[in-house]
Formats: structure tokens, sequence, C-alpha cells
């Protein structure tokens, strides 16, 4: 992978304007030394009960664990869902937005947005926007046949805009087939954004109206947004 590291704001926005066309999509992480790997793969799943309602007290593995939870989203997320989800794939991206751990990761297609993730808030560590190269990557297509949970290789999903955030964010995911292991590929390149220029960056993206409130169109986000603007905290 290779790792650029950014001097500037102005060096950031040069960067970017390397990679802006849709054969590339970006994220940001507030720690440059974060891999590539789905939330769900991240996760322990140690007190996770055992399967003795199955006759058997074996331990769930993570595929199962990943399939219960998502069976249970799906239960149970009907009564707070305005339109009804067209497939899996849309009712997954849905559950990766409202936070349940899942085999999604996301990225979006606007540069800027993965920056504001990277420094919108405060970490001991320097920070990154990673840029990932999906010329090659195959795609889930809108009649794509094969459920999220049975992939056998890394996949390309941009969703309906079935949540205002997916919409601000221009939110795209990759679908990962192997859970635990970072995704890796040599057209990923890394922005490592110095701790020093966290703050700096985020009131230069501000100006440019990328900030809490554009970002997550909601009212927490308006909250998180006035806070922000009236504390100072530049």
């Amino acid at each position: 992978m290779q790792e650029i590291t950014v001097n500037s704001f102005v060096h950031l926005i040069e960067l970017f304007g390397s990679y802006y066309d849709y054969r590339y999509i970006f994220r940001g992480t507030k720690d440059k030394d974060y891999k590539l790997v789905p939330r769900i793969g991240r996760r322990e799943f140690d007190n996770f009960p055992s399967a003795e309602i199955e006759g058997t007290t074996e331990r769930p593995t993570l595929l199962k664990v990943e399939s219960l939870m998502f069976n249970d989203f799906i239960r149970e997320c009907v009564p707070y869902l305005q339109e009804k989800p067209r497939n899996r794939w849309e009712m997954l991206a849905i559950a990766q937005h409202h936070g349940l751990p899942t085999r999604l990761l996301d990225w979006s297609r606007n540069p800027l947005v993965a920056a504001f993730f990277a420094v919108c808030d405060e970490h001991p560590t320097d920070s990154a926007v990673f840029v990932y190269g999906i010329g090659d990557v195959p795609v889930v297509a809108l009649n794509h046949q094969k459920a999220p949970l049975t992939i056998t290789e890394t996949m390309i999903y941009t969703p309906a805009h079935v949540t205002r955030r997916i919409t601000a964010q221009a939110c795209v995911f990759t679908a990962h087939s192997d859970l635990r292991t970072p995704l890796e590929d040599s057209t990923i390149v890394k922005l490592g954004i110095p701790n020093a220029q966290r703050r700096i960056i985020k009131k230069s993206l501000h100006k440019l109206g990328t900030h809490m409130a554009s970002v997550f169109p909601d009212l927490g986000g308006v909250a998180k947004y006035v806070e922000w603007r009236n504390a100072a905290i530049y």
C-alpha cells in the first residue's frame, strides 16, 4: 500500500484532484494505522449465548452470529421503516448505517466527506484517508441474485438512497467475504494526515460546507454541529 503524508489542506485537495473520478472511493479514519476490516470482523462475541436452543452447547461461529443478528434486525426494524427495502442488500445497508455490525465497510465517492471523518474527532494519533481504485472490483448489480451473507469475494455495493445519511455521505460499500482479514489491494493509497493538521483541516472543510450537520442530516447532526461551532474548539 502506498502512503503519502499530507502537508496541508491545500496539499490534500491537490492529492484528491488526482483521484476524483468514478473509479475511486474514499474512507477517512481517525487512526492512520486502522486496518480495512468490516466492523463485525473487529468484534469478539465471547459473551454471545451458546446455541443450546438448537440442541448443542457449541458456541456459534462468527458467520452464525452475523446471520442471527441480521435476521433479528430484519424482524424487529419493520415498525421504524418509512419504506420497505427491495432486497436484503438494501436491508443490510440500513442495518449498517444504524450501527449493526455487518460485513459492509463504509466508503464515500466524495473525498471531502472522507476527509471529514478522518479529522472530525480528537485522537492522539495521526489520521488518514484511504483511496481505493475500484475499476476492476466486481459490483453488486441492482438485480444481483446472491444474498449478501453468501458472497465469496470482495464486492462493491452502491446502495439506493434508503436513508438521508447515505445520500449526504455519497455512500458506497465494500462487501467482504472474509470478515477478519484486512482489505489489501495494490490500488489502495493511504493519505496520512498529521495530528497537528486535524483542526486546521476540519475548519477548512467547514468553510466548504462539509461538517457534522451536512454529513449527518438529522437533529443529532445539527445538535453536534451547533455545539462544535459555538464551543470555539476549532
